[in-house]
């Protein structure tokens, strides 16, 4: 744990990099990339975080991220089934094995997506930001949802 606590900063941004130069064959690095880095940020200054969490010998938030983030992508998922205009993933050697329009694989993408979410909460609650704009974040939020729905739909 000790190494990972030290390097997950560089670790991360390693991954972007490689993610960025050789996107067709790392692409699943952008999915970890954010993790080493928001997750080590959140150690290194005592926010809240999973590298902590595991020091503690706690694994329930992790688990419960994993979860809601596979949770979640099975009803986009869903959703994007029955949806008139609607994403189709074309991921080399898992086209044959697809769950609803998603390679089964890229449903753990969905997990580490859940992972990247409680990072940056818990990022932005230690920063105290959160607390202060709540209410002003969640108003952006919403209306950047409601906008993206509408756009995609044209």
């Amino acid at each position: 744990m000790g190494a990972l606590r030290r390097y997950s900063i560089p670790i991360g941004v390693l991954c972007l990099l490689l993610c960025l130069a050789l996107p067709r064959y790392i692409f699943g690095l952008a999915w970890v990339f954010l993790i080493f880095i928001v997750d080590g940020y959140n150690y290194w200054k005592g926010c809240a975080s999973f590298m902590g969490d595991l020091e503690r010998g706690a694994a329930g938030q992790i688990v419960v991220a994993l979860l809601a983030g596979m949770i979640c992508g099975f009803l986009w998922e869903f959703w994007n089934y029955w949806s008139i205009t609607k994403w189709i993933y074309t991921v080399l050697l898992f086209e044959g094995r697809k769950l609803i329009e998603m390679p089964t694989p890229g449903y753990v993408g969905f997990a580490l997506f859940g992972l990247e979410t409680i990072a940056f909460v818990n990022l932005l609650e230690g920063r105290r930001f959160f607390e202060k704009m709540r209410w002003g974040a969640s108003g952006l939020a919403l209306i950047f949802a409601l906008a993206s729905f509408i756009l995609i739909e044209r």
